[in-house]
């Protein structure tokens, strides 16, 4: 029992040293995970509801004497001033660099490139060599015929013929790249008769086998059997460019985000502004009392002052939704998206026009777009399959190859001496042929991988296409917007010199405040906040049109200075906020180098 022991731990520690020791994966908690969304939804307040009103309610009431009246009415609410909640502005450099750093998308989605690298590892271990030991047992009873042995006096053998044989085998089998199989074997037996009827009993027998089988014209080559590491490789490329596919839409949407909370920002801006505006022409007109200003006026500006609060509530509230889009898109630690931090924009949008080549544009993105790229391994890939099928048709021709040194003796010292005096090798040669007749399984491979292929590369001119469309499209998105954002400058002048001129003649007191002066006014003031609103929003469509742009070519990485490194256990990304120096993303697969 004590021998065993000794030989299972001497077992142990060979195989311990071969394979190490298998790491366990990290233990799962989710309290853990769940801390900072706790922690931070206790920050959170929500402010009390009124009751549905059933009458109007306004401090603007016109009265005698002209001094502003004040009813017993509720405090009207805007909803909640962004400035009552911890506010943190952000430039879009620090945005996109903690979104590179914690987004959980694109953490995720980083594990499929260590996977896949795996993978290829999978495949190149089919050429490693293994070792291999195969003890065994071997008892015979054979029941025998008998033989005579001399003449009249004949001798009869035994009917029954017992055989124990104890044998050993260990060796290295290596699968070769040339599609072979070489094997070195040492094989020693201890075999014992009864009755006797060999000379030395019992006897050893030891045998050095080196064996190597071939296949000469079916399933030989290097490039065939290592087709299935070829195309792993092809694969954890392609899931590489996976990966920044996902990174350049993270990236995307942060752009679009950000330029959406600054578009927000302005609308809450704009409607404190309109609100402002109307608030003081009701003002106005309980000020000037009864003597000219009558119900309908006093209901018309009541009702504007009303209609333009719930803009604001709405806007308000727009702007914390896209603060928690960006704090999700961001996944910082530091910023729990169920928390009161209020996120606002700190970089201004850019005002002035971008002009762009056409042509340098396209160029561009057939060289640096991922999905060319990846369609451009896909077709390496179906090559490849389609060359192995092609191999196939030939007919199966192995050569078999074999030497052999023999030793046997009455003790295994002895038959170990006899054998390495190598007195007694043995040699094998042979030819194993196979033509299948017809050959239609492999004919039919062979025509399905040409269409697979042909089918591969035409889905890459249809790319080409595709990719020429996004950009010619991103590149008139890009001048409509900025078209766009001078139209609606120019219309937020005009409406800004109208509303002048009303005020102009209101405070020259000859100008009746008659119900249509009012609305005209009322009216004004709106169309100047839809078209400050216009011009906010097409100056952050522009924006958003210059980020699609570069994503349409493939640049977003470059653009945004977002380099990619690869790594055992995923992919690294870093953003270099303080450089414009574009870096390489990987060897071969540089979206700025093309494929």
């Amino acid at each position: 029992m004590k021998q065993k022991a000794l030989l299972a731990s001497a077992v142990g520690m060979v195989l311990s040293s071969i394979y190490g020791c298998a790491p366990n994966p990290v233990p799962f908690d989710p309290s853990l995970f769940q801390r900072n969304a706790r922690i931070g939804a206790q920050t959170l307040t929500t402010r009390p509801m009124a009751e549905m009103p059933t009458t109007m309610d306004t401090t603007y009431v016109p009265q005698k004497g002209g001094r502003a009246a004040t009813q017993p009415t509720t405090q009207p609410t805007s909803g909640p001033a962004l400035s009552e909640s911890p506010i943190l502005r952000l430039s879009l450099q620090e945005v996109v660099h903690r979104a590179v750093n914690n987004n959980m998308e694109i953490r995720i989605a980083g594990y499929d490139p260590a996977i896949d690298s795996n993978r290829v590892i999978e495949a190149e271990a089919a050429f490693d060599p293994t070792f291999f030991v195969t003890p065994g047992y071997e008892w015979k009873n054979v029941q025998l015929p008998g033989q005579l042995i001399g003449g009249p006096n004949a001798v009869t053998t035994g009917f029954e013929q017992r055989q124990e044989t104890y044998s050993f085998a260990s060796g290295i089998r290596q699968q070769m790249e040339t599609g072979g199989t070489g094997e070195l074997r040492y094989e020693t037996s201890r075999s014992y008769n009864s009755p006797t009827n060999t000379v030395f009993n019992p006897y050893y027998t030891n045998n050095l086998v080196a064996e190597i089988k071939q296949p000469l014209l079916k399933n030989f080559g290097v490039e065939v059997n290592r087709a299935r590491i070829t195309v792993a490789r092809n694969d954890q490329r392609i899931s590489m460019l996976e990966f920044r596919k996902k990174l350049e839409e993270t990236l995307y949407n942060v752009e679009d985000t950000y330029w959406r909370l600054v578009l927000a920002e302005a609308d809450v801006k704009i409607s404190e502004d309109l609100l402002s505006r109307t608030i003081e022409t009701a003002e106005l007109l309980a000020r000037r009392g009864t003597q000219d200003i009558t119900r309908v006026q006093t209901s018309q500006a009541n009702s504007a002052v009303q209609s333009r609060r719930a803009l604001l509530i709405r806007a308000r509230a727009h702007v914390r939704d896209l603060s928690g889009q960006i704090k999700r898109l961001m996944n910082d630690p530091e910023l729990p998206v169920a928390s009161n931090v209020v996120v606002l924009p700190a970089s201004s949008p850019i005002k002035s026009p971008i002009h762009f080549n056409p042509a340098d544009q396209v160029n561009q993105a057939l060289e640096h777009r991922f999905e060319l790229g990846q369609q451009l391994l896909r077709i390496d890939s179906a090559s490849l399959v389609t060359r192995v099928a092609k191999n196939n048709l030939l007919p199966t021709l192995n050569a078999n190859s074999a030497v052999t040194v023999n030793g046997s003796e009455a003790n295994w010292t002895s038959t170990n001496t006899d054998q390495f005096e190598f007195s007694h090798i043995g040699y094998k040669l042979g030819l194993q042929l196979e033509i299948p007749i017809g050959n239609r399984q492999a004919r039919a491979v062979y025509q399905r991988t040409l269409l697979q292929r042909q089918q591969q590369v035409d889905t890459y001119r249809n790319l080409i296409e595709q990719v020429s469309l996004e950009v010619d499209t991103a590149l008139r998105n890009v001048q409509t917007s900025w078209d766009e954002t001078i139209a609606n400058r120019q219309a937020v002048l005009a409406n800004a010199d109208a509303l002048d001129s009303i005020v102009l003649r209101e405070k020259d007191g000859n100008e009746p405040l008659t119900y249509s002066f009012v609305q005209l006014k009322l009216d004004t003031q709106a169309r100047l906040a839809d078209a400050a609103r216009n011009e906010a929003q097409s100056i952050s469509t522009y924006c958003t049109a210059i980020a699609a742009l570069e994503r349409s070519k493939g640049t977003l990485l470059r653009y945004d200075n977002v380099m990619m490194d690869e790594d055992r256990l995923g992919v690294i990304v870093r953003s270099k906020i303080a450089e414009n120096i574009p870096q390489p993303i990987l060897p071969g697969l540089d979206p700025n180098k093309g494929q």
